[in-house]
C-alpha cells in the first residue's frame, strides 16, 4: 500500500481537484443528456419577450402630445420587429432595445394588480371610519 492517493480519474480527462470531504471526485459538473437538446425549436422568435415587454406600457393621460407621439413611433417599431419586416438581426436587436426603453421611460412602469381574498375566497369589505376620533 502506497502513501500516496490512488488516482479515480481517467488519464485522458483533465484533473479536477478532489472532494475535500471524501477524497473522490468532486461532485457537479456536466453530466451526459443534460440540458436542452440540440435542434430544438424556441417557443418564441427571437426578441418576442421583449417585445411584448414593451407593448405593456400604456401611454398615461396627460402626456405631452410630442412625448405620446414618440411612444407611438415606439410601439410600432416593436410591432415591425415582431412581424418580422426588419431583416436584420443586428438591427432587430437595437430597434427592440431602443423602443422599449423608450416605452418605459414615457409611459412609465405597468400598473401592479393586486387582489385579495377572505378565507372562503370571497372578496373582502374593509370600512375605514374617519369620523371616530382617539381620545
Amino acid at each position: 500500500m502506497s502513501d500516496t492517493p490512488s488516482n479515480d480519474y481517467p488519464e485522458d480527462k483533465p484533473y479536477r481537484r478532489p472532494h475535500r470531504a471524501t477524497g473522490k471526485k468532486a461532485p457537479g459538473g456536466a453530466r451526459p443528456g443534460a440540458g436542452r437538446p440540440e435542434g430544438t425549436a424556441n417557443a418564441l422568435p427571437l426578441g418576442y419577450v421583449q417585445a411584448l415587454k414593451g407593448l405593456r406600457h400604456r401611454v398615461p393621460e396627460g402626456t405631452p402630445e410630442a412625448l405620446a407621439d414618440v411612444a407611438g413611433v415606439a410601439l410600432d417599431r416593436l410591432v415591425d420587429v415582431m412581424l418580422e419586416r426588419v431583416e436584420d438581426p443586428q438591427l432587430a436587436a437595437q430597434v427592440l432595445k431602443a423602443s422599449t426603453l423608450i416605452r418605459a421611460e414615457v409611459c412609465g412602469p405597468p400598473a401592479q394588480k393586486h387582489e385579495v381574498t377572505g378565507k372562503d375566497g370571497q372578496g373582502l369589505s374593509i370600512n375605514i371610519d374617519l369620523t371616530a376620533t382617539k381620545e
